[in-house]
């Protein structure tokens, strides 16, 4: 289920602050919940998503090389799609 949904399904009661439904990735290979874990997953989340974007670019700059198109008759294309695709990700 998205972040999106369950804020939906279970919105904060009261007002007030609610814990997470379940634990942190870490937490549940046994690491101890504290503030090190805490600051640790989320840079690890942070370098995973810089670097899939990075490989993408890396690897669309290749493609385009080979094909010889320039990455500005391109972006405009890939742009929007991204942004559908997201906006369908956030729905569901």
């Amino acid at each position: 289920m998205s972040v999106q949904r369950a804020a939906l399904l279970y919105p904060v009661q009261g007002g007030r602050a609610t814990e997470a439904r379940v634990a942190m990735l870490l937490s549940r290979t046994g690491l101890p919940t504290n503030l090190a874990i805490i600051a640790v997953e989320p840079a690890i989340g942070l370098a995973l998503l810089v670097g899939g974007a990075k490989g993408l670019i890396r690897r669309v700059e290749g493609v385009l090389q080979v094909l010889g198109v320039s990455a500005l008759l391109l972006s405009p294309i890939i742009i929007p799609i991204a942004q559908l695709e997201a906006n369908a990700r956030v729905r569901t």
